[in-house]
């Protein structure tokens, strides 16, 4: 999904592998060693008494208390982390598809580092200039616009702000996120414009310091009244008026909600000029396919100048990476989960139909047919399902609420990755109860007879 890679330690170490030698071999033992408990208690007398009596065994309802519960424990432990798969592939979806305020679609970064070149001050002030002309005149591209930070760079600013007849109730209320853009910043990425105008190049000019201030910030200042044209001083020094109010934007993190933001002039920026440059270039189509020409005519300008580009969208998806990871390990975990489980069930409805081939093979002689059969074993089946969404549905309950307050576009009452966890549960189930219980109702009902 573009953006770079996550790193993870795939060696082992002696720990690692203790710890897996130990679970499995107490595993083996346990799960070995009382088949053989079991069958050292039985009651022989009662079995034989047993063996000539049809419909003895019981079926799964009679004969396998142990296994019955491991087969529902594991539907539960299945049903549980299928929801914890469908609600995270559901957050990621939602983080994948939320409205960002930017135009993601058409918008290509391009980062400038202008240190390799020892750029700065007046130079460096041209530099920029001249690279926004530059690509200005590429094929393809509508607009151009830059900025300190960039859009999902991980870069990141704020300052103190005092607005007069305003006072601040706790020691974070004055402080504000801000960035430094360039002229039709907010065309350039697709904001929308609220109240008064974007920041345009006549704002470079030294003197008066302006700035766009998004709704978060406009709200919680200057509650309903319109702050264009009003002022508000940067660190007790700066006073800085208001042009333009733009809705807020998702410019640093999908899955965390706009920060009260303004935007002041690239050119007045505090301390000096950043080293690195971030351009944002609108394209009237695939950002992806203005890679090349943007990159040559940044070289054409200074070869030797480092260049970094990506799409928004691939700089989007980079940023959920770890999410997207946690996504597919869980639906991993619960399809494997589903897999143990079906199994299981398939080994128990064998072994249940195996017991009662000579009880099945009456019915038929009798006149039952395979489908009446086919329902009941699949009654049966469904019964264990039934005993482990009992235990599953509960737990996967607590998972979803735990999961709420981690996952964005995720409701603590919401059903639906509970309802689709039960439903390929359900599909699943069926399915490893109905091939063992469709071979048995093929066998012909004299042979069933003779089975025992």
């Amino acid at each position: 999904a573009g953006g770079s890679p996550i790193p993870l330690d795939f060696r082992l170490d002696s720990t690692l592998l203790t710890f897996t030698l130990g679970a499995t071999l107490l595993s083996v033992v346990l799960f070995g060693l009382l088949p053989a408990w079991r069958a050292s208690r039985l009651d022989l007398a009662g079995a034989l008494r047993a063996r000539g009596s049809v419909g003895s065994s019981g079926g799964m309802s009679g004969g396998f208390p142990v296994g019955r519960a491991t087969i529902a424990a594991q539907i539960a432990l299945s049903l549980m982390l299928l929801t914890g798969a469908a609600v995270l592939t559901r957050s990621l979806r939602h983080l994948e598809t939320t409205a960002v305020g930017v135009d993601r679609d058409h918008l290509l970064i391009v980062t400038v580092d202008s240190r390799s070149r020892g750029y700065g001050g007046d130079p460096l002030a041209t530099l920029t200039r001249n690279l926004m002309e530059r690509l200005s005149r590429v094929s393809g591209v509508a607009s151009v616009s830059y900025s300190e930070n960039g859009l999902f760079s991980g870069s990141e600013s704020n300052n103190s702000v005092r607005i007069a007849g305003w006072s601040s109730r706790t020691p974070d209320d004055s402080n504000s996120w801000s960035d430094q853009v360039g002229p039709r910043y907010a065309a350039t990425i697709g904001a929308r414009l609220l109240a008064g105008r974007d920041l345009a190049s006549s704002d470079d000019a030294r003197g008066i310091h302006h700035a766009l201030v998004n709704e978060s910030f406009s709200r919680f200042y200057f509650g309903r009244n319109s702050p264009v044209g009003r002022s508000f001083r940067l660190d007790d020094t700066t006073s800085v008026e208001v042009v333009g109010v733009i809705a807020d934007v998702r410019d640093h993190a999908l899955d965390a909600l706009p920060l009260r933001r303004f935007y002041t002039v690239y050119d007045h920026f505090l301390g000096g000029l950043p080293v690195e440059i971030n351009f944002e270039i609108r394209t009237v189509g695939d950002p992806a396919r203005a890679t090349a020409a943007v990159r040559a005519a940044i070289a054409a300008e200074d070869p030797l100048l480092a260049i970094e580009s990506t799409t928004l969208r691939q700089s989007m998806a980079q940023s959920i990476a770890e999410q997207r990871l946690l996504a597919h390990v869980a639906s991993g975990f619960g399809v494997l989960a589903l897999l143990l489980a079906a199994v299981g069930l398939y080994g128990v409805m064998t072994y249940a139909m195996s017991r009662r081939i000579g009880e099945l093979g009456l019915r038929m002689a009798l006149g039952a047919r395979p489908g009446a059969l086919m329902t009941m074993v699949l009654r049966e089946a469904l019964g264990l399902v039934g005993l482990g969404a009992a235990a599953g549905i509960p737990l996967a309950m607590v998972l979803v609420r735990l999961l709420k307050s981690q996952l964005s576009g995720v409701g603590a009452t919401d059903p639906g990755p509970i309802v689709v966890a039960l439903v390929v549960l359900l599909m699943a189930v069926t399915i490893a109860a109905v091939i063992p219980a469709a071979r048995v109702t093929r066998i012909s009902p004299l042979m069933a007879l003779r089975h025992d």
